[in-house]
């Protein structure tokens, strides 16, 4: 079974960055909108890779 804690990344071909949860398979994304303890937290809930998903 993978390490739930490990993230592998792939480039795309715009030069943009998203991290894939080894766990999962989904792409993380940072709960911006949270607030507290939750802010900021990396979650990998997302089947598609989408603007949120992405960094350069």
């Amino acid at each position: 079974m993978p390490d739930p804690h490990r993230a592998t990344s792939q480039t795309g071909l715009t030069g943009t960055y998203a991290i894939l949860s080894v766990a999962n398979g989904e792409s993380v994304t940072a709960e911006v909108d949270d607030t507290g303890n939750n802010y900021g937290m990396l979650r990998a809930r997302s089947a598609t890779i989408g603007p949120w998903e992405t960094s350069n």
